[in-house]
């Protein structure tokens, strides 16, 4: 997994610990010294009493360990939460901590005082080398420290984590959401509880099919943190600062990573009566005091078998029904680990990924005029062909500094990352778009929320078709480099749109002589009342965009009110013809399509639209009816180019079996001044 990796400002492990081995000294990193700097770039602890001492000056035989994480006095609660979720992942937790760096009291020379971690940052999964040096007062770690004092991987893994983005106060202010995305290489949303009820189904059946949900995903090894943001509280004093508890000792905004599930049989072998359980983590010492909690009534009376598989292996961890974890949290977030493996036995994942900047040309923002979003933001099509396809879309944005930054160290003048309003939009588009689009009147079937963070993500179940999808900053005019990923538990195609239409006509037809530059300029001079002679004159003069959106019994005609029931029962599909273009829908039981296609006319002014639609049969297919029209009775009157028209009209189908049905379409047609698409 890890074959492609980058080193971390240009260190390699390797060579470092062989320098010290040759040198026969401990690694003292001079890029992330044991200075106030690592701890907080801005210098506010600098006369904070700390003592940085290796592992083994502070406990005689060190190990990393396989045990929880737990808050030291300045530890940010995000990162606590995100290192315990991922102990209870194994698979996960050895992707971050690469092989043979334990203690071995067997051959103490190998030890060196250097380690390094692996993270994925900004769509590159990055080794960051470090000293095992650490900040402690009194002999006692300061930030997250392990469940075991004998157990330091959670310490060496957050000063690396610091190290990567420039200082431990850095990495308080970053999201659970993104520091798990650094430690998985996966996905963070977050799901609204409330949300996930249903006035179709018993509160009993959501809470199983929740269980489910997430024994499954835990088989893909994917994180759960639950939360809690509000409820009937009661005070504690306990700790430097009040915090506020539910009755039942669930700490208000505190993160309860989920680390094993459990479906209990509390009947017997022949009347089965089964309760659903969470294991959960508790961030602060205080744990859940309801059914099935250590102490209770409910615990106490299960038989010995049941309660041996109910033991905790930490203080701080507890179980809670499925009933009683809709009621104590409002919000869960989840990571989605992907595994993008072809080997695995587990779920597989597609992936698709794209690195790009916005500047240039290619800033139109979002907040702002809507042509400038669609013509100026970079485009990414994606195509679905697959029913019940789960699309996640994450768009991360590189993170900026403040101040003067040197090149070499970009932390050094005491910079703090600094991040745009992004977001990104997905618009439904024709089935045959190639190219980029440039008209505006395509609207957003989805959107992301647009907020000052490092990475937005959106989950989306999207039906067949064609999409694009902008990635953009809230204003416009924004410089900044981009990553942009897609997973999928479909393959689905996506690629970069960078080619418009007056690209392709210029190479195509190699406009760019200096006979057809004089030939346009002619044109273009032209007034508009020629727009006949100008069609003539110039290629791809419109660009129509149809949309078949079904079939209809023709109003007032009631011969055979059944034949429209008849041939919903069978695979339908519609091919359209217009100027040598064939574009054909997809093939569906029904009459109803809302597909689009996009087709360029060299001569507008006397291009028909012919519409056929068929039927599957055991040996092909069969004509159901067929109509054309001419476009310039739809278009009107066309005075002056640079205009657009917007129809809905219907074609009668001519058949033999006088099913009296009309094909209703819509019709959206743009004329030209120059190369250019709709």
């Amino acid at each position: 997994m890890f074959s492609d990796f980058k080193n971390f400002r240009y260190q390699s492990f390797k060579q470092l610990k062989n320098d010290c081995v040759k040198a026969d000294n401990l690694f003292n990193d001079g890029l992330f010294g044991a200075d106030h700097l690592c701890l907080d770039i801005n210098g506010t602890m600098q006369n904070r009493i700390l003592q940085w001492l290796r592992p083994k000056d502070i406990y005689p035989d060190p190990r990393l360990g396989i045990g929880g994480a737990t808050k030291g006095k300045f530890s940010s609660s995000a990162v606590v939460a995100a290192l315990s979720a991922v102990s209870t992942r194994l698979p996960v937790k050895e992707q971050i901590l690469p092989k043979d760096q334990e203690w071995n009291s067997e051959k103490p020379h190998l030890y060196r005082g250097i380690f390094h971690f692996h993270f994925h940052y900004f769509g590159q999964w990055t080794d960051v080398v470090i000293d095992d040096r650490l900040p402690t007062q009194k002999h006692k770690l300061v930030y997250t420290k392990a469940e075991h004092e004998n157990e330091f991987w959670p310490s060496l893994v957050e000063k690396a984590y610091a190290k990567l983005h420039g200082g431990y106060n850095v990495i308080e202010r970053i999201p659970v959401t993104d520091i798990l995305s650094d430690l998985t290489g996966g996905v963070s949303e977050v799901l609204d509880l409330g949300n996930m009820t249903s006035s179709d189904t018993s509160a009993a059946e959501e809470w199983v099919g929740f269980f489910d949900m997430v024994e499954e995903a835990h088989g893909n090894n994917t994180i759960f943190i639950a939360t809690k943001s509000a409820g009937e509280v009661v005070q504690s004093t306990e700790g430097e600062e009040d915090k506020i508890f539910s009755e039942r000792g669930i700490l208000e905004n505190g993160l309860y990573p989920i680390a094993e599930s459990k479906k209990l049989n509390v009947g017997t072998m022949f009347k089965r009566d089964y309760i659903y359980l969470l294991k959960l983590v508790s961030p602060v010492e205080e744990i859940f005091t309801g059914p099935y909690s250590d102490d209770s009534v409910q615990m106490a009376s299960l038989p010995d078998q049941a309660k041996k598989e109910l033991k905790t292996t930490s203080p701080r961890q507890f179980w809670i029904t499925v009933a009683d974890f809709f009621e104590e949290f409002s919000h869960l977030i989840v990571n989605h680990v992907i595994n993008t493996s072809f080997l695995a036995l587990n779920k597989t994942w597609r992936k698709e990924q794209f690195r790009s900047w916005w500047g240039d040309d290619r800033a139109g923002g979002f907040n702002g005029d809507k042509g400038m979003f669609i013509r100026c933001n970079h485009q990414y099509l994606m195509t679905i062909t697959d029913d019940e396809v789960v699309v996640l879309i994450e768009l991360t944005q590189k993170p900026q500094y403040t101040g003067a930054v040197s090149s070499s160290n970009p932390f050094d003048d005491g910079s703090m990352p600094a991040f745009k309003k992004i977001g990104f939009a997905i618009l439904e588009i024709e089935a045959n778009r190639e190219y980029r689009l440039h008209r505006t009147h395509y609207e957003p079937v989805q959107t992301s929320e647009f907020i000052c963070t490092r990475s937005v993500s959106l989950r989306v179940n999207l039906p067949t078709g064609r999409y694009c999808v902008i990635p953009c900053t809230y204003d416009g005019s924004s410089s900044g480099e981009f990553v942009l990923r897609f997973f999928t538990t479909k393959t689905i195609d996506v690629r970069e749109s960078k080619l418009s239409i007056a690209d392709h006509i210029t190479s195509s037809l190699k406009l760019h002589s200096p006979a057809f530059t004089f030939v346009r300029q002619v044109v273009e001079e032209m007034p508009s009342r020629h727009w006949l002679l100008k069609c003539f004159l110039k290629p791809y003069l419109a660009g129509v965009s149809f949309t078949v959106r079904g079939l209809q019994m023709i109003e007032g005609i009631l011969d055979n009110p059944e034949a429209l029931d008849s041939l919903a029962e069978q695979e339908l599909y519609v091919q359209l013809e217009c100027e040598k273009s064939t574009h054909m829908t997809s093939q569906k039981y029904g009459v109803t399509w809302n597909e689009q296609f996009t087709v360029y006319l060299v001569s507008p002014v006397t291009a028909a639209l012919s519409v056929k639609v068929f039927k599957k049969n055991m040996i092909g297919s069969s004509m159901v009816g067929c109509s054309s029209i001419q476009l310039p009775e739809l278009f009107g009157s066309v005075k002056t180019i640079d205009d657009t028209r917007d129809k809905e009209f219907n074609m009668r189908l001519k058949d033999k079996h006088g099913l009296n049905l009309e094909i209703h379409l819509r019709m959206t047609a743009s004329f030209f001044t120059d190369l250019m698409e709709i």
